[in-house]
């Protein structure tokens, strides 16, 4: 499986404060939104991954004026506060994908949304990890979006609005699609 990272912490040790959307095992509830949003345009539904013979969110955008993808509203209220945190979206391609871009999009109390992008390259067919570093004590999101009453830049707990995953295909492209396995985090502690 190829690892796709940016990394911005060094020295990192796993703790107990871990969170799971598995899509292979079970069939969490979840919603979408793009740009332009045209739900015959975009979809995502189960269905048998034919890179590993088992099911996983097909998730399909038709780039025709539109730059951007979101699967969110992933339950997430079990997460507690915490200081550094390490997300890791695993998806899988049937080909290659002109999506040049992914995040997390955590979402909290007060529907404040934050964005953690990495660029990616999926040239080929393949299973990818994707792995995203929160650092809550000195803020490294990209960007935060308000929507609700309150946008302070401070990622406030519980995370009501869920977790979430962004994809930005290059506009005009056709025909996005992959297969979303799991979306997973774990707080982590700074090593001395």
């Amino acid at each position: 499986m190829k690892t796709l990272s940016t990394i911005f912490l060094l020295g990192l040790a796993v703790t107990a404060n871990a969170w799971e959307y598995d899509f292979v095992n079970s069939k969490p509830s979840f919603n979408i939104y793009a740009e332009n949003y045209d739900s015959k345009a975009c979809y995502a539904g189960y269905a048998v991954n034919p890179q590993t013979g088992k099911q996983a969110l097909h998730v399909i955008c038709d780039t025709t004026n539109r730059g951007w993808m979101h699967v969110y509203n992933l339950e997430a209220k079990s997460i507690k506060p915490f200081k550094y945190g390490k997300c890791t979206i695993n998806i899988s391609t049937t080909g290659p994908q002109k999506i040049f871009q992914f995040g997390m999009r955590p979402m909290d109390r007060d529907n404040e949304t934050f964005y953690y992008y990495q660029p990616v390259r999926l040239n080929k067919a393949g299973q990818w990890s994707l792995v995203f570093y929160i650092n809550n004590v000195n803020a490294n999101y990209q960007s935060a979006v308000k929507h609700g009453p309150i946008a302070n830049g401070v990622m406030d707990f519980p995370l009501n609005g869920g977790m979430g995953v962004t994809f930005n295909p290059i506009r005009g492209s056709g025909i996005c699609d992959f297969y979303l396995e799991s979306v997973h985090f774990q707080e982590i502690e700074k090593e001395d």
